[in-house]
């Protein structure tokens, strides 16, 4: 490349080989010939140009030196630059190019000249370089773009190039390029549009609500697609809003969190934030301190809690009212025990009675006292009746009820006693209001109920409203007894009876269908306590809501139709008595019921055998088998239980009369005999009456 220094001392050194050709056209001889003033004018004349020779010399000698300056900046600049340099020919060919060219290439400078700099572009990027070039050559313009490039091992590389036009030695334009390998800034532009485009997906298209949020002044910098979605303003609207606006703890107390979460001292907090639309919802955040532009934010993600509080509130209460219901289902445990033996007890007592009464020899004054002792224990058997209500394990007697008409009658029974101080209102809708159950069973949860309301009422004016309609439960539905526990799918009637009295408070709510418990006065009996066992015996459920103050409503669920617990009745026994009198197989554990079911059984002219357990039954049966008629199997026993006896019996005689008797688990026995024709049932304590009508079924008795 030639430089102004160079072109200069060129000159010169023409101009000082023109000097001397003048000079030596003169000769020797021709100086001779000079006059003195001649000679030391030529004299004069060539020390003149001597010293010009000196200093055209010494320019000539700075020139150089300039020169050789400038070839060792041109070294470093061009040979030792980081960038390539290359010049290349309007065919297409490499003249000329540096040594960070030809690293760049991975061949050396002197392979490269007249190399085809396309045999260094990848084939897809060398029609932009045919359109880079010419557009350079047709313009005259620079030209910048980038192009995918390969080493002479193969390896690709990406390149930065910027095209200039200039001309060669003959004129032609020669393009140069300045080659910049830009393969490691793609690869971090590239790492960095895949970081943000990962963190825009994490963040906008994330379905969490999520925010960016300055640390020291809650401003709100960012928001993704979902928080306007859960908060209701726009993008552009939070962002113009701080995090205090939306979080409903005092300014301080926020402040105090972001604080925490920039040290990390804390990342998960529970807030209470409020929405466009003025609700609260509860929320979990997770806030993590990040940097961006040298700013510290919060990235928080937050999560909408409140249906899990919510949940959680109702677990809680759920297991209050699941524990509420084992205590009460202890409760009722311990009640059926008590009534089964304590029937066990009266059915002596009245057994004893019974043959007293029929005593023909006893004084008058003798049969009265014992009226009394049986008008005494027959209270105490409602009682026992009561508390197996209670327990969900009293036999139902069932038969088909319209519960309109029952609720009609119970209302003309109990209207004189309001003494026109509370007013009744009616509303039955017309539909269905039959059930199969226990009467006398229903009728005690009606006037219960009725007596409450009143009572709820006291002395001042009020109202009872009752009311009838169906209710159908599907199985997603929700709806719940008062312990919490879903009523079961199906098609229920159901009983309303509410009150405008004193209501209830919740220590009281807590334990009204505990046995015994009131709040008028002591010894009021099972009340609440009896409807629930009733209710759930007849597979029904309790709903009931109260207001101190305000009042109580009561809803009994009772299923429509229910023909669950109807024995089916079958063809009676044909026996013959034997020589006129039949005679029983008595099985009881206590001595006490085997020595009354003697006397009773013997009072009525039968001959009695006795055993007292399931295996000595079997065993007396097996032995005289063609003597016994009839069979009294007492149903809860140790050892060998009555149903268990039960069942070994039939397979001994298929067809013997059994007539079970349990003061005990009435219902499920009911279940289990329901298709046995030669099967009767009756509950302890029972008399001498009951006896005979149930016997009458099976054998002929002798006066």
């Amino acid at each position: 490349m030639e430089t102004p220094l160079k072109s200069k001392g060129q000159a010169l050194r023409r101009q000082a080989e023109a000097v001397d050709r003048k000079e030596l056209i003169q000769t020797p001889e021709d100086l001779r010939l000079l006059s003195p003033e001649e000679t030391r004018e030529v004299l004069h004349e060539l020390r003149v140009h001597r010293i010009e020779l000196e200093m055209q010399n010494l320019e000539l000698r700075r020139a150089q030196e300039e020169l050789v300056a400038e070839r060792r900046r041109y070294f470093d600049l061009y040979e030792l630059a980081p960038v390539g340099y290359c010049s290349i020919s309007e065919q297409g060919l490499i003249r000329d190019a540096n040594l960070s060219a030809s690293i760049l290439f991975g061949v050396a400078r002197c392979a490269l000249c007249k190399q085809p700099i396309t045999r260094f572009i990848l084939k897809e990027d060398q029609n932009l370089y045919y359109l880079l070039n010419k557009q350079l050559l047709a313009t005259g313009e620079p030209q910048t773009g980038e192009l995918g490039m390969v080493r002479e091992d193969g390896t690709p590389f990406r390149a930065h190039l910027n095209f200039t036009v200039a001309k060669s030695e003959n004129g032609s334009p020669v393009s140069l390029v300045v080659l910049s390998d830009i393969t490691e800034r793609k690869r971090a532009e590239e790492r960095l549009r895949l970081s943000e485009e990962r963190f825009r997906k994490l963040f906008e298209g994330h379905s969490a609500v999520k925010l960016v949020i300055e640390a020291k002044t809650g401003a709100i910098i960012d928001a993704n697609d979902a928080a306007v979605q859960f908060y209701g303003w726009s993008i552009e609207t939070l962002k113009q809003m701080h995090i205090q606006q939306i979080n409903m703890l005092a300014t301080d107390a926020v402040q105090a969190a972001m604080e925490q979460a920039a040290l990390a001292e804390n990342t998960r907090f529970e807030f209470r934030h409020r929405r466009m639309d003025g609700s609260i919802r509860e929320v979990e955040v997770f806030s993590n301190k990040i940097e961006i532009a040298g700013r510290d934010l919060l990235h928080s993600i937050i999560h909408d809690i409140t249906e899990r509080k919510r949940a959680e509130k109702n677990n809680l209460e759920l297991e209050r009212r699941f524990q509420e219901s084992k205590r009460l289902e202890s409760l009722g445990v311990l009640t059926g025990g008590i009534a089964h033996d304590f029937n066990n007890i009266l059915s002596v007592i009245l057994g004893h009675c019974d043959i007293l009464s029929d005593d023909v020899r006893s004084g008058m004054e003798q049969k009265k006292q014992v009226g009394e002792i049986e008008r005494a224990a027959m209270r105490a058997a409602v009682l026992c009746q009561q508390m197996l209500a209670y327990a969900g394990k009293n036999p139902l007697i069932q038969t088909w009820i319209n519960l309109r008409l029952m609720v009609e009658e119970a209302t003309e029974l109990l209207q004189p006693t309001l003494k026109n101080k509370i007013d009744i209102e009616f509303d039955f809708n017309g539909g269905i209001c039959e059930i199969i159950g226990d009467r006398a069973q229903i009728e005690q949860v009606i006037m219960n109920l009725y007596c409450n309301a009143a009572e709820a009422i006291g002395e001042k004016k009020g109202t009872i409203a009752i009311s009838l309609n169906n209710w159908v439960v599907r199985k997603d539905q929700e709806d719940r007894d008062f312990l919490g526990y879903a009523i079961p799918a199906g098609d229920y009637v159901c009983l309303t009876v509410s009150d405008n009295g004193s209501g209830m408070d919740v220590e009281t709510q807590k334990r009204l269908f505990e046995p015994f418990y009131t709040t008028k006065c002591i010894g009021r009996g099972l009340g609440l306590s009896a409807v629930l066992g009733i209710v759930k015996s007849h597979d029904g459920a309790l709903q009931f809501s109260t207001t101190p103050g305000v009042g109580t409503t009561v809803k009994v669920f009772l299923p429509q139709f229910a023909v669950s617990g109807i024995a089916a009745a079958g063809p009676t026994a044909d026996i013959s008595p034997a020589k006129g009198r039949c005679t029983f197989l008595l099985v009881n554990d206590e001595a006490s019921d085997r020595i009354l079911g003697s006397a009773l059984l013997k009072a009525m002219g039968f001959v009695v055998m006795t055993a007292t357990g399931g295996r000595e039954a079997i065993e007396i049966h097996r032995e005289n088998r063609r003597k016994i008629d009839l069979i009294l199997l007492d149903l809860v026993m140790p050892g060998m239980g009555g149903i268990e006896t039960y069942r070994l019996l039939r397979q001994i005689s298929p067809v013997i009369p059994i007539v079970i008797c349990s003061g005990y688990n009435g219902v499920d026995l009911a279940e289990d005999f329901t298709n046995d024709p030669y099967v009767e049932v009756t509950q302890k304590p029972y008399k001498l009456d009951q006896l005979r009508n149930i016997f009458k079924k099976f054998v002929e008795t002798t006066e």
